[in-house]
Protein backbone atom coordinates (compact mmCIF):
# COMPACT_ATOMS: atom_id res chain seq x y z
CA UNK A 1 0.00 0.00 0.00
CA UNK A 2 1.12 3.92 -0.24
CA UNK A 3 1.46 6.66 1.96
CA UNK A 4 -2.25 7.54 2.10
CA UNK A 5 -3.73 4.11 2.68
CA UNK A 6 -4.85 3.41 -0.71
CA UNK A 7 -5.02 0.24 -1.89
CA UNK A 8 -2.57 -0.70 -4.90
CA UNK A 9 -5.20 -2.38 -6.49
CA UNK A 10 -8.08 -0.54 -6.49
CA UNK A 11 -7.27 3.13 -6.15
CA UNK A 12 -10.02 3.21 -3.25
CA UNK A 13 -9.48 3.85 0.81
CA UNK A 14 -8.85 0.36 2.46
CA UNK A 15 -11.86 -0.06 5.42
CA UNK A 16 -8.90 0.08 8.08
CA UNK A 17 -7.81 3.82 6.85
CA UNK A 18 -11.07 4.39 6.89
CA UNK A 19 -12.44 2.80 10.31
CA UNK A 20 -8.86 4.67 11.72
CA UNK A 21 -9.64 8.26 10.36
CA UNK A 22 -13.01 7.71 12.33
CA UNK A 23 -11.31 6.64 15.49
CA UNK A 24 -8.82 9.71 15.62
CA UNK A 25 -11.58 12.22 14.63
CA UNK A 26 -14.44 10.42 17.26
CA UNK A 27 -11.47 10.58 20.11
CA UNK A 28 -10.15 14.00 19.14
CA UNK A 29 -13.87 15.60 19.56
CA UNK A 30 -14.28 13.95 23.28
CA UNK A 31 -10.75 15.40 23.96
CA UNK A 32 -12.26 18.52 22.91
CA UNK A 33 -15.55 18.15 24.95
CA UNK A 34 -13.72 17.32 28.09
CA UNK A 35 -10.84 19.95 28.29
CA UNK A 36 -14.24 22.45 27.94
CA UNK A 37 -16.34 20.30 30.74
CA UNK A 38 -13.35 20.90 32.55
CA UNK A 39 -13.49 25.11 31.90
CA UNK A 40 -16.92 24.87 33.06
CA UNK A 41 -16.09 23.26 35.87
CA UNK A 42 -13.67 25.90 37.25
CA UNK A 43 -15.49 28.45 36.51
CA UNK A 44 -18.62 27.23 37.90
CA UNK A 45 -15.88 26.68 41.12
CA UNK A 46 -15.00 30.21 41.00
CA UNK A 47 -18.51 31.78 40.85
CA UNK A 48 -19.57 29.65 43.45
CA UNK A 49 -19.35 32.33 45.75
CA UNK A 50 -19.13 30.02 49.15
CA UNK A 51 -22.12 28.10 48.11
CA UNK A 52 -21.56 24.23 48.99
CA UNK A 53 -23.81 22.86 46.92
CA UNK A 54 -22.01 24.92 43.72
CA UNK A 55 -18.76 23.91 45.24
CA UNK A 56 -19.87 20.30 45.26
CA UNK A 57 -21.38 20.31 41.78
CA UNK A 58 -17.79 21.73 40.18
CA UNK A 59 -15.86 19.50 42.24
CA UNK A 60 -18.83 16.34 40.51
CA UNK A 61 -17.92 17.61 37.05
CA UNK A 62 -14.11 18.28 37.63
CA UNK A 63 -13.51 14.62 38.29
CA UNK A 64 -15.82 13.24 36.19
CA UNK A 65 -14.49 15.33 33.21
CA UNK A 66 -10.78 13.78 34.54
CA UNK A 67 -11.92 10.64 34.38
CA UNK A 68 -13.26 10.93 31.12
CA UNK A 69 -10.27 12.25 29.97
CA UNK A 70 -8.22 9.80 31.00
CA UNK A 71 -10.50 6.65 29.50
CA UNK A 72 -10.22 8.84 25.76
CA UNK A 73 -6.18 9.08 26.37
CA UNK A 74 -6.45 5.36 27.23
CA UNK A 75 -8.32 4.49 24.08
CA UNK A 76 -6.35 6.87 21.98
CA UNK A 77 -2.99 5.04 23.54
CA UNK A 78 -4.54 1.36 22.62
CA UNK A 79 -5.65 2.33 19.02
CA UNK A 80 -1.99 4.01 18.63
CA UNK A 81 -0.61 0.36 19.93
CA UNK A 82 -2.89 -1.44 17.59
CA UNK A 83 -2.14 -0.02 14.69
CA UNK A 84 1.56 0.11 15.18
CA UNK A 85 1.54 -3.90 15.99
CA UNK A 86 -0.75 -3.92 12.55
CA UNK A 87 0.69 -2.10 9.92
CA UNK A 88 -1.59 -1.51 7.05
Amino acid sequence: MTQNSYSQSTNQLTLAATLGTIVQVVLSLLGIVFIILIIYAGIVWMTAEGDEAKVEKAQKILRNSIIGLLITLSSWAIYLLVETAFPK
